[in-house]
């Protein structure tokens, strides 16, 4: 099953979709990564590496 890493970006009805369609989509609220920079997030997302 493909996995999906949604930014703040994403509307949240589509991630409620996706969600409801059965895909493994983690928002960076989810990962409790919002509010950083782009380095940190990356930084971050590599340490968990769960969502790549």
């Amino acid at each position: 099953m493909l996995k999906i890493f949604a930014d703040e970006c994403i509307n949240w009805d589509i991630v409620f979709s996706l969600r409801q369609s059965g895909f493994d989509i983690v928002t960076v609220r989810d990962a409790k990564l919002t509010a950083l920079t782009m380095k940190q997030f990356l930084n971050s997302l590599m340490k968990i590496k769960k969502y790549y």
